[in-house]
Protein backbone atom coordinates (compact mmCIF):
# COMPACT_ATOMS: atom_id res chain seq x y z
CA UNK A 1 0.00 0.00 0.00
CA UNK A 2 2.61 1.93 1.03
CA UNK A 3 4.77 1.73 -2.46
CA UNK A 4 1.34 2.51 -4.24
CA UNK A 5 0.85 5.58 -2.48
CA UNK A 6 4.91 6.71 -2.99
CA UNK A 7 4.62 5.69 -6.83
CA UNK A 8 1.22 8.12 -6.96
CA UNK A 9 3.64 11.30 -5.23
CA UNK A 10 6.06 10.21 -7.51
CA UNK A 11 3.89 10.72 -10.13
CA UNK A 12 2.17 13.66 -8.85
CA UNK A 13 5.47 14.99 -8.47
CA UNK A 14 6.70 14.47 -11.49
CA UNK A 15 3.61 15.95 -13.46
CA UNK A 16 3.73 19.18 -11.43
CA UNK A 17 7.53 19.46 -12.49
CA UNK A 18 6.56 18.63 -16.25
CA UNK A 19 3.71 21.10 -16.12
CA UNK A 20 6.08 23.91 -14.65
CA UNK A 21 8.71 23.26 -17.71
CA UNK A 22 6.24 23.53 -19.61
CA UNK A 23 4.88 26.84 -18.56
CA UNK A 24 8.43 28.84 -17.77
CA UNK A 25 9.38 27.47 -21.66
CA UNK A 26 6.04 29.20 -22.72
CA UNK A 27 7.06 32.26 -20.90
CA UNK A 28 10.09 32.63 -22.91
CA UNK A 29 8.75 31.75 -25.82
CA UNK A 30 6.17 34.63 -25.24
CA UNK A 31 9.25 36.98 -24.48
CA UNK A 32 10.48 36.43 -28.04
CA UNK A 33 7.29 36.19 -29.30
CA UNK A 34 7.08 40.02 -28.45
CA UNK A 35 10.04 40.93 -29.51
CA UNK A 36 9.39 39.79 -33.13
CA UNK A 37 6.48 41.72 -32.97
CA UNK A 38 8.27 44.87 -32.04
CA UNK A 39 10.90 43.93 -34.46
CA UNK A 40 8.15 43.47 -37.29
CA UNK A 41 6.39 46.81 -36.15
CA UNK A 42 9.69 48.49 -36.67
CA UNK A 43 10.33 47.12 -40.34
CA UNK A 44 13.02 44.82 -39.10
CA UNK A 45 11.51 42.03 -41.04
CA UNK A 46 14.95 39.47 -40.41
CA UNK A 47 15.16 40.09 -36.86
CA UNK A 48 11.72 39.53 -36.68
CA UNK A 49 11.83 36.28 -38.53
CA UNK A 50 14.79 35.28 -36.05
CA UNK A 51 12.53 36.12 -32.81
CA UNK A 52 9.57 34.10 -34.12
CA UNK A 53 11.99 31.03 -34.71
CA UNK A 54 13.44 31.19 -31.56
CA UNK A 55 10.20 31.40 -29.44
CA UNK A 56 9.26 28.48 -31.50
CA UNK A 57 12.36 26.57 -31.06
CA UNK A 58 11.72 27.10 -27.16
CA UNK A 59 7.98 26.05 -27.19
CA UNK A 60 6.62 24.41 -30.41
CA UNK A 61 3.32 25.00 -29.17
CA UNK A 62 3.09 28.58 -29.46
CA UNK A 63 0.35 29.27 -31.76
CA UNK A 64 0.74 32.94 -32.19
CA UNK A 65 4.63 32.36 -32.88
CA UNK A 66 3.71 30.26 -35.47
CA UNK A 67 1.06 32.00 -37.28
CA UNK A 68 3.22 34.86 -36.98
CA UNK A 69 6.71 33.07 -38.33
CA UNK A 70 4.48 31.09 -40.79
CA UNK A 71 3.33 34.42 -42.30
CA UNK A 72 6.33 36.86 -42.08
CA UNK A 73 8.03 34.09 -44.14
CA UNK A 74 5.69 33.69 -46.47
CA UNK A 75 4.89 36.65 -47.48
CA UNK A 76 8.53 39.37 -46.78
CA UNK A 77 11.09 36.33 -47.66
CA UNK A 78 9.07 33.91 -50.45
CA UNK A 79 9.50 31.08 -48.30
CA UNK A 80 5.99 29.19 -49.07
CA UNK A 81 7.23 26.15 -50.06
CA UNK A 82 9.53 25.59 -47.04
CA UNK A 83 6.59 26.70 -44.77
CA UNK A 84 4.16 24.25 -46.42
CA UNK A 85 6.40 21.53 -45.91
CA UNK A 86 7.19 21.96 -42.40
CA UNK A 87 3.95 22.40 -41.49
CA UNK A 88 2.40 19.38 -43.47
CA UNK A 89 5.13 17.17 -42.05
CA UNK A 90 4.28 18.11 -38.50
CA UNK A 91 0.34 18.19 -38.96
CA UNK A 92 1.13 14.27 -40.37
CA UNK A 93 3.19 13.73 -37.21
CA UNK A 94 0.84 14.79 -34.79
CA UNK A 95 -2.57 13.36 -36.60
CA UNK A 96 -4.31 14.10 -32.83
CA UNK A 97 -2.83 17.03 -31.87
CA UNK A 98 -4.95 19.93 -32.89
CA UNK A 99 -2.56 22.59 -32.57
CA UNK A 100 -0.41 21.25 -35.30
CA UNK A 101 -3.69 20.61 -37.53
CA UNK A 102 -4.68 24.18 -37.20
CA UNK A 103 -1.64 25.43 -37.79
CA UNK A 104 -1.11 23.56 -41.31
CA UNK A 105 -4.97 24.48 -42.29
CA UNK A 106 -4.79 28.22 -41.89
CA UNK A 107 -2.17 27.37 -44.70
CA UNK A 108 -4.94 26.02 -46.81
CA UNK A 109 -5.72 28.31 -49.98
CA UNK A 110 -8.83 26.81 -50.97
CA UNK A 111 -11.37 28.61 -48.71
CA UNK A 112 -13.76 25.27 -48.86
CA UNK A 113 -11.16 22.97 -47.68
CA UNK A 114 -10.22 25.60 -44.93
CA UNK A 115 -13.54 25.45 -43.62
CA UNK A 116 -14.79 21.88 -43.68
CA UNK A 117 -10.88 21.30 -42.07
CA UNK A 118 -11.18 23.32 -39.26
CA UNK A 119 -14.45 22.53 -38.38
CA UNK A 120 -13.32 19.40 -38.26
CA UNK A 121 -11.19 20.27 -35.84
CA UNK A 122 -13.71 21.99 -33.76
CA UNK A 123 -15.91 19.35 -33.93
CA UNK A 124 -13.25 17.07 -32.05
CA UNK A 125 -11.75 19.82 -29.95
CA UNK A 126 -14.96 21.83 -29.06
CA UNK A 127 -12.60 23.28 -26.22
CA UNK A 128 -9.70 24.69 -28.03
CA UNK A 129 -9.34 28.00 -28.65
CA UNK A 130 -7.49 27.95 -31.71
CA UNK A 131 -9.80 26.26 -33.43
CA UNK A 132 -12.58 28.67 -33.24
CA UNK A 133 -10.43 31.53 -33.85
CA UNK A 134 -9.50 29.98 -37.00
CA UNK A 135 -12.85 28.95 -38.02
CA UNK A 136 -13.41 32.90 -37.54
CA UNK A 137 -10.59 33.89 -40.05
CA UNK A 138 -11.51 31.22 -42.50
CA UNK A 139 -14.88 32.61 -42.18
CA UNK A 140 -13.95 35.87 -42.85
CA UNK A 141 -11.47 35.55 -45.80
CA UNK A 142 -14.65 34.61 -47.77
CA UNK A 143 -14.74 36.77 -50.72
CA UNK A 144 -17.84 35.54 -52.44
CA UNK A 145 -19.73 34.70 -49.88
CA UNK A 146 -21.43 36.51 -46.62
CA UNK A 147 -20.16 34.86 -43.44
CA UNK A 148 -20.21 37.60 -41.29
CA UNK A 149 -22.48 36.22 -38.37
CA UNK A 150 -21.08 33.15 -38.75
CA UNK A 151 -17.49 34.29 -38.36
CA UNK A 152 -18.29 36.92 -35.30
CA UNK A 153 -20.32 33.54 -33.78
CA UNK A 154 -17.42 31.65 -34.03
CA UNK A 155 -15.11 33.81 -32.64
CA UNK A 156 -17.86 34.74 -29.76
CA UNK A 157 -17.18 30.89 -28.92
CA UNK A 158 -13.53 31.63 -28.72
CA UNK A 159 -13.96 34.48 -26.30
CA UNK A 160 -15.84 32.12 -23.97
CA UNK A 161 -12.97 30.03 -24.03
CA UNK A 162 -9.96 32.46 -23.40
CA UNK A 163 -11.89 35.70 -23.02
CA UNK A 164 -8.01 37.43 -22.77
CA UNK A 165 -7.00 36.90 -25.91
CA UNK A 166 -7.35 40.97 -27.34
CA UNK A 167 -7.32 39.87 -30.85
CA UNK A 168 -10.32 38.18 -30.76
CA UNK A 169 -12.21 41.49 -29.82
CA UNK A 170 -9.84 43.06 -32.92
CA UNK A 171 -11.46 40.45 -35.61
CA UNK A 172 -15.24 41.14 -33.67
CA UNK A 173 -14.99 44.61 -34.41
CA UNK A 174 -13.66 44.08 -37.89
CA UNK A 175 -16.52 41.78 -38.51
CA UNK A 176 -18.98 44.46 -36.58
CA UNK A 177 -17.74 47.25 -38.46
CA UNK A 178 -18.16 45.37 -42.27
CA UNK A 179 -22.14 44.20 -40.95
CA UNK A 180 -22.06 48.69 -40.21
CA UNK A 181 -22.49 47.83 -36.75
CA UNK A 182 -20.33 50.75 -35.09
CA UNK A 183 -21.13 50.83 -32.09
CA UNK A 184 -21.08 47.13 -31.53
CA UNK A 185 -17.80 47.59 -32.81
CA UNK A 186 -16.64 49.72 -30.13
CA UNK A 187 -17.28 47.64 -27.45
CA UNK A 188 -15.05 45.38 -28.37
CA UNK A 189 -12.24 47.12 -29.19
CA UNK A 190 -12.32 48.84 -25.56
CA UNK A 191 -12.89 45.24 -24.13
CA UNK A 192 -9.89 44.79 -25.81
CA UNK A 193 -8.10 48.10 -24.51
CA UNK A 194 -9.35 47.13 -21.27
CA UNK A 195 -7.33 43.87 -21.10
CA UNK A 196 -3.90 45.44 -23.15
CA UNK A 197 -4.03 49.04 -22.59
CA UNK A 198 -0.26 48.83 -24.10
CA UNK A 199 -2.65 47.90 -27.48
CA UNK A 200 -2.85 52.18 -28.53
CA UNK A 201 -2.92 51.40 -32.20
CA UNK A 202 -6.18 50.01 -32.05
CA UNK A 203 -7.36 53.71 -30.85
CA UNK A 204 -6.49 55.62 -34.33
CA UNK A 205 -7.53 52.81 -36.79
CA UNK A 206 -10.93 52.03 -34.55
CA UNK A 207 -11.75 54.47 -31.82
CA UNK A 208 -11.91 58.01 -34.06
CA UNK A 209 -13.08 55.75 -37.44
CA UNK A 210 -16.26 54.35 -35.69
CA UNK A 211 -16.90 57.70 -33.70
CA UNK A 212 -16.61 59.64 -36.77
CA UNK A 213 -18.78 57.23 -38.87
CA UNK A 214 -21.56 57.03 -35.95
CA UNK A 215 -21.74 60.57 -35.77
CA UNK A 216 -24.19 62.77 -37.13
CA UNK A 217 -22.35 66.15 -37.49
CA UNK A 218 -18.63 65.47 -38.72
CA UNK A 219 -17.44 68.38 -38.59
CA UNK A 220 -17.87 68.79 -35.08
CA UNK A 221 -16.48 65.06 -34.03
CA UNK A 222 -13.49 65.85 -36.30
CA UNK A 223 -12.61 68.48 -33.78
CA UNK A 224 -13.05 66.05 -30.73
CA UNK A 225 -11.19 63.56 -32.65
CA UNK A 226 -8.60 66.16 -33.02
CA UNK A 227 -8.33 67.18 -29.20
CA UNK A 228 -8.67 63.25 -28.05
CA UNK A 229 -5.20 62.75 -30.97
CA UNK A 230 -3.53 65.51 -28.57
CA UNK A 231 -4.46 64.29 -25.69
CA UNK A 232 -2.74 60.47 -26.76
CA UNK A 233 0.40 62.53 -27.94
CA UNK A 234 1.09 63.94 -24.65
CA UNK A 235 -0.10 61.04 -22.89
CA UNK A 236 2.07 58.77 -24.70
CA UNK A 237 4.55 60.78 -26.04
CA UNK A 238 6.23 61.03 -29.89
CA UNK A 239 4.39 57.75 -31.19
CA UNK A 240 4.21 57.54 -34.85
CA UNK A 241 0.26 55.99 -34.57
CA UNK A 242 -0.84 59.08 -32.97
CA UNK A 243 1.43 61.97 -34.92
CA UNK A 244 0.34 60.03 -38.41
CA UNK A 245 -3.41 60.91 -37.85
CA UNK A 246 -2.45 64.36 -36.08
CA UNK A 247 -0.39 65.38 -38.87
CA UNK A 248 -3.06 64.06 -41.77
CA UNK A 249 -5.40 66.17 -39.81
CA UNK A 250 -3.31 69.33 -39.38
CA UNK A 251 -2.42 69.41 -43.42
CA UNK A 252 -4.70 71.45 -44.20
CA UNK A 253 -5.91 73.26 -41.10
CA UNK A 254 -2.22 74.28 -39.60
CA UNK A 255 0.51 73.82 -42.35
CA UNK A 256 3.09 75.03 -39.85
CA UNK A 257 2.41 72.19 -36.90
CA UNK A 258 2.31 69.78 -39.57
CA UNK A 259 5.18 70.60 -41.88
CA UNK A 260 7.41 70.55 -37.97
CA UNK A 261 5.00 66.78 -36.92
CA UNK A 262 6.35 65.87 -40.29
CA UNK A 263 9.97 66.44 -39.59
CA UNK A 264 9.37 64.68 -36.25
CA UNK A 265 7.72 61.85 -37.82
CA UNK A 266 11.15 61.22 -40.14
CA UNK A 267 13.33 61.07 -37.46
CA UNK A 268 10.92 58.35 -36.13
CA UNK A 269 10.86 56.67 -39.30
CA UNK A 270 14.02 56.17 -41.05
CA UNK A 271 12.63 54.30 -43.69
CA UNK A 272 9.96 56.05 -44.17
CA UNK A 273 7.39 53.60 -43.96
CA UNK A 274 4.63 56.46 -42.86
CA UNK A 275 5.69 58.97 -45.70
CA UNK A 276 5.45 56.08 -48.25
CA UNK A 277 2.32 55.33 -47.08
CA UNK A 278 1.26 58.58 -47.40
CA UNK A 279 2.45 59.56 -50.73
CA UNK A 280 1.16 56.09 -52.20
CA UNK A 281 -2.55 57.43 -51.09
CA UNK A 282 -2.14 60.33 -53.66
CA UNK A 283 -0.86 58.36 -55.77
CA UNK A 284 -3.59 56.26 -56.12
CA UNK A 285 -5.73 59.29 -55.90
CA UNK A 286 -4.40 61.07 -58.72
CA UNK A 287 -6.52 61.64 -62.06
CA UNK A 288 -3.56 63.11 -63.92
CA UNK A 289 -1.92 60.30 -65.55
CA UNK A 290 1.85 62.00 -66.08
CA UNK A 291 1.29 63.63 -62.53
CA UNK A 292 0.58 60.45 -61.51
CA UNK A 293 3.66 58.54 -62.81
CA UNK A 294 5.83 61.64 -61.38
CA UNK A 295 4.59 60.69 -57.76
CA UNK A 296 5.05 56.71 -58.60
CA UNK A 297 8.36 57.34 -59.49
CA UNK A 298 9.60 59.61 -56.69
CA UNK A 299 8.36 56.88 -54.37
CA UNK A 300 10.27 54.04 -56.26
CA UNK A 301 13.54 56.25 -56.32
CA UNK A 302 13.18 57.06 -52.52
CA UNK A 303 12.08 53.44 -51.25
CA UNK A 304 13.35 51.08 -53.62
CA UNK A 305 13.19 48.65 -50.96
CA UNK A 306 10.33 50.11 -49.19
CA UNK A 307 6.93 48.26 -48.03
CA UNK A 308 4.89 50.10 -50.84
CA UNK A 309 6.86 50.04 -53.63
CA UNK A 310 5.90 47.14 -55.27
CA UNK A 311 2.57 49.13 -54.72
CA UNK A 312 3.95 51.65 -56.25
CA UNK A 313 5.44 49.93 -59.10
CA UNK A 314 1.65 48.67 -60.42
CA UNK A 315 0.02 52.17 -60.26
CA UNK A 316 3.54 53.58 -62.34
CA UNK A 317 2.53 50.90 -64.76
CA UNK A 318 -1.05 51.88 -64.18
CA UNK A 319 -0.75 55.54 -65.46
CA UNK A 320 1.91 54.72 -67.93
CA UNK A 321 -0.35 52.84 -70.33
CA UNK A 322 -2.65 56.02 -70.43
CA UNK A 323 0.14 58.01 -71.18
CA UNK A 324 1.06 57.97 -75.12
CA UNK A 325 5.03 58.10 -75.87
CA UNK A 326 5.99 55.82 -73.33
CA UNK A 327 9.28 54.14 -73.99
CA UNK A 328 9.74 50.38 -73.48
CA UNK A 329 13.33 51.53 -72.32
CA UNK A 330 11.96 53.72 -69.39
CA UNK A 331 9.77 50.74 -68.38
CA UNK A 332 12.80 48.57 -68.23
CA UNK A 333 14.48 50.48 -66.22
CA UNK A 334 12.27 51.14 -63.63
CA UNK A 335 11.60 47.09 -62.82
CA UNK A 336 15.26 46.70 -63.28
CA UNK A 337 16.27 48.78 -60.54
CA UNK A 338 13.09 47.26 -57.72
CA UNK A 339 14.13 43.82 -58.97
CA UNK A 340 17.95 45.03 -57.66
CA UNK A 341 16.47 45.69 -54.34
CA UNK A 342 13.51 44.22 -53.89
CA UNK A 343 13.06 40.29 -52.94
CA UNK A 344 9.44 39.55 -54.33
CA UNK A 345 10.71 39.59 -57.88
CA UNK A 346 7.72 37.65 -59.35
CA UNK A 347 5.69 40.65 -58.34
CA UNK A 348 7.96 42.96 -60.51
CA UNK A 349 7.60 40.11 -63.45
CA UNK A 350 3.93 39.56 -63.29
CA UNK A 351 3.15 43.26 -63.65
CA UNK A 352 5.54 43.90 -66.44
CA UNK A 353 3.44 40.84 -68.54
CA UNK A 354 0.49 42.49 -67.96
CA UNK A 355 2.29 45.93 -69.07
CA UNK A 356 3.41 44.53 -73.00
CA UNK A 357 0.61 41.80 -72.66
CA UNK A 358 -1.91 44.76 -73.31
CA UNK A 359 0.71 46.52 -75.45
CA UNK A 360 2.16 43.63 -77.67
CA UNK A 361 -0.42 40.93 -77.74
CA UNK A 362 1.21 39.29 -80.82
CA UNK A 363 4.67 39.47 -79.55
CA UNK A 364 4.53 35.71 -78.08
CA UNK A 365 8.32 35.76 -77.59
CA UNK A 366 8.92 38.81 -75.25
CA UNK A 367 5.45 37.70 -72.93
CA UNK A 368 7.16 34.08 -73.09
CA UNK A 369 10.43 35.08 -71.85
CA UNK A 370 8.26 37.07 -69.00
CA UNK A 371 6.28 34.36 -68.17
CA UNK A 372 9.57 32.27 -67.66
CA UNK A 373 10.89 34.96 -65.70
CA UNK A 374 7.91 34.96 -63.46
CA UNK A 375 8.10 31.33 -63.21
CA UNK A 376 11.51 31.06 -61.99
CA UNK A 377 10.90 33.50 -59.08
CA UNK A 378 8.02 32.10 -57.97
CA UNK A 379 7.45 28.99 -55.57
CA UNK A 380 6.06 25.81 -56.32
CA UNK A 381 2.64 26.89 -54.06
CA UNK A 382 2.21 29.79 -56.43
CA UNK A 383 3.23 28.25 -59.87
CA UNK A 384 0.03 27.09 -61.07
CA UNK A 385 -2.11 30.28 -61.97
CA UNK A 386 1.76 31.60 -63.61
CA UNK A 387 1.63 28.07 -65.44
CA UNK A 388 -1.62 28.70 -66.75
CA UNK A 389 -1.52 31.57 -67.88
CA UNK A 390 2.05 30.41 -69.77
CA UNK A 391 -0.16 27.63 -71.73
CA UNK A 392 -2.87 30.33 -72.63
CA UNK A 393 -0.32 31.51 -74.24
CA UNK A 394 1.31 28.49 -76.10
CA UNK A 395 -2.51 27.89 -77.02
CA UNK A 396 -3.02 31.24 -78.96
CA UNK A 397 0.00 30.07 -80.68
CA UNK A 398 -1.27 26.29 -81.76
CA UNK A 399 1.51 25.06 -79.51
CA UNK A 400 -0.94 22.44 -78.16
CA UNK A 401 1.64 19.66 -77.07
CA UNK A 402 3.92 22.22 -75.04
CA UNK A 403 0.42 23.66 -73.30
CA UNK A 404 -0.68 20.44 -72.65
CA UNK A 405 2.94 19.61 -70.70
CA UNK A 406 2.50 22.98 -69.09
CA UNK A 407 -0.83 22.29 -67.71
CA UNK A 408 -0.57 18.87 -66.80
CA UNK A 409 1.98 20.42 -64.56
CA UNK A 410 -0.17 23.27 -62.85
CA UNK A 411 -2.92 20.45 -62.14
CA UNK A 412 -0.76 18.44 -60.43
CA UNK A 413 0.95 21.03 -58.50
CA UNK A 414 -3.17 22.32 -57.65
CA UNK A 415 -3.87 18.96 -56.44
CA UNK A 416 -0.74 18.55 -54.22
CA UNK A 417 -1.17 22.24 -52.37
CA UNK A 418 -5.27 20.76 -52.01
CA UNK A 419 -6.04 23.52 -54.16
CA UNK A 420 -7.76 22.04 -57.71
CA UNK A 421 -8.10 24.77 -59.80
CA UNK A 422 -11.49 24.85 -62.58
CA UNK A 423 -9.43 27.19 -64.64
CA UNK A 424 -6.53 24.72 -64.69
CA UNK A 425 -8.97 21.80 -65.75
CA UNK A 426 -11.07 24.07 -68.18
CA UNK A 427 -7.83 24.33 -69.84
CA UNK A 428 -7.44 21.13 -69.69
CA UNK A 429 -10.41 20.15 -71.51
CA UNK A 430 -9.78 22.97 -74.12
CA UNK A 431 -6.47 21.03 -75.07
CA UNK A 432 -7.48 17.73 -75.44
CA UNK A 433 -10.51 18.89 -77.42
CA UNK A 434 -8.43 20.85 -79.94
CA UNK A 435 -5.88 17.39 -79.98
CA UNK A 436 -8.71 15.36 -81.03
CA UNK A 437 -9.23 13.41 -77.67
CA UNK A 438 -12.25 14.22 -76.51
CA UNK A 439 -13.18 11.53 -73.64
CA UNK A 440 -10.53 13.55 -71.65
CA UNK A 441 -11.74 17.01 -72.74
CA UNK A 442 -15.32 16.02 -71.02
CA UNK A 443 -13.65 14.39 -67.62
CA UNK A 444 -11.78 17.70 -67.80
CA UNK A 445 -14.83 19.99 -68.68
CA UNK A 446 -16.71 17.97 -66.17
CA UNK A 447 -13.97 18.19 -63.77
CA UNK A 448 -13.98 21.77 -63.99
CA UNK A 449 -17.71 22.63 -63.56
CA UNK A 450 -17.54 20.52 -60.76
CA UNK A 451 -15.30 22.81 -58.65
CA UNK A 452 -16.36 25.91 -60.05
CA UNK A 453 -19.16 26.49 -62.87
CA UNK A 454 -18.03 28.66 -65.63
CA UNK A 455 -20.15 29.87 -68.88
CA UNK A 456 -17.71 29.22 -71.24
CA UNK A 457 -16.48 25.68 -69.86
CA UNK A 458 -20.05 24.50 -70.06
CA UNK A 459 -20.38 25.74 -73.63
CA UNK A 460 -17.23 24.18 -74.50
CA UNK A 461 -18.10 20.79 -72.82
CA UNK A 462 -21.71 20.83 -74.90
CA UNK A 463 -20.02 21.16 -77.90
CA UNK A 464 -17.16 18.48 -76.92
CA UNK A 465 -20.07 16.42 -76.30
CA UNK A 466 -22.16 17.13 -79.49
CA UNK A 467 -18.87 16.23 -81.11
CA UNK A 468 -18.87 12.73 -79.71
CA UNK A 469 -22.34 11.76 -79.51
CA UNK A 470 -23.92 13.56 -83.04
CA UNK A 471 -26.43 15.37 -80.03
CA UNK A 472 -26.43 17.74 -76.80
CA UNK A 473 -28.85 15.46 -75.79
CA UNK A 474 -28.29 14.08 -72.12
CA UNK A 475 -25.75 16.00 -71.50
CA UNK A 476 -26.56 17.59 -68.36
CA UNK A 477 -27.34 13.98 -66.96
CA UNK A 478 -23.05 13.13 -67.98
CA UNK A 479 -22.08 16.62 -65.96
CA UNK A 480 -24.43 15.55 -62.99
CA UNK A 481 -22.89 11.82 -63.02
CA UNK A 482 -19.30 13.06 -63.38
CA UNK A 483 -19.63 15.95 -60.99
CA UNK A 484 -21.20 13.78 -58.17
CA UNK A 485 -17.65 11.31 -58.47
CA UNK A 486 -15.78 14.79 -57.79
CA UNK A 487 -16.35 14.16 -53.34
CA UNK A 488 -12.80 14.08 -53.75
CA UNK A 489 -12.06 17.23 -55.36
CA UNK A 490 -14.93 19.70 -54.25
CA UNK A 491 -15.21 19.67 -50.64
CA UNK A 492 -18.65 20.34 -49.44
CA UNK A 493 -19.12 22.84 -46.27
CA UNK A 494 -21.33 23.28 -43.85
CA UNK A 495 -24.36 25.10 -43.82
CA UNK A 496 -24.80 28.31 -43.02
CA UNK A 497 -25.65 29.41 -39.11
CA UNK A 498 -29.23 30.37 -38.19
CA UNK A 499 -31.59 30.80 -35.67
CA UNK A 500 -35.14 30.78 -35.81
CA UNK A 501 -38.05 30.45 -33.34
CA UNK A 502 -40.45 27.34 -32.89
CA UNK A 503 -43.89 27.28 -32.80
CA UNK A 504 -43.53 27.35 -28.73
CA UNK A 505 -41.02 30.71 -29.14
CA UNK A 506 -37.71 28.96 -28.79
CA UNK A 507 -35.12 30.09 -30.00
CA UNK A 508 -33.57 26.91 -32.39
CA UNK A 509 -30.04 27.46 -33.73
CA UNK A 510 -28.64 25.10 -35.98
CA UNK A 511 -25.36 24.59 -34.16
CA UNK A 512 -27.20 22.80 -31.25
CA UNK A 513 -28.31 20.02 -34.44
CA UNK A 514 -24.70 19.19 -35.43
CA UNK A 515 -24.78 15.63 -36.78
CA UNK A 516 -28.49 14.78 -37.03
CA UNK A 517 -30.37 14.32 -39.81
CA UNK A 518 -32.37 17.86 -40.41
CA UNK A 519 -34.91 18.50 -42.80
CA UNK A 520 -35.39 22.12 -43.97
CA UNK A 521 -39.30 22.66 -45.75
CA UNK A 522 -39.43 26.28 -47.22
CA UNK A 523 -42.72 27.61 -48.24
CA UNK A 524 -44.64 30.55 -48.74
CA UNK A 525 -48.15 32.16 -49.74
CA UNK A 526 -47.59 33.25 -53.19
Amino acid sequence: MNKKREFLLLFASLTVLLLTVCSDKSKLADAHFQKGLAFENANRPDSALAQYRQAIQTYPKHVKANMAYQDLASENFGKEDEVWESYEMSAKKHPRDPVYQVLFARLLENNDDKLETVQRIVDRHPDFFWGHYVLGLTYYGYQDRDYGSEGIEAFERAVKIDPTETETYRWLANLSGRANDYKKSKEYIQKALALDSTRIDLYPRFIWEIEYRMAANKDSIKKVLLGEIDRKVALHGHDLRFLTPLWGMLRDKDKERAQNLEKEIASLDPKGEVVQSQALDRVQAERDPKEGMEKAKAILDAFPEGRYSLDAFSSWLRFARQVPGVRDEEVNTVAKKLLDSNPQKATVYSGLYNYFSKKYPEDHARLERLMNQQLDATGSRKRFPVLNTLAQLYLKQNRFDDALQILLQADSLSRRYRNPSPSVCGSLGEVYQKKGDLDKALEYYSQSIGLGDNDTVLENFYSAYEKKFGSREGARKFINQKVLNLSALKKPFPAPEFALNSVTDQTIRSSDLRGKVVLVSIWSFG
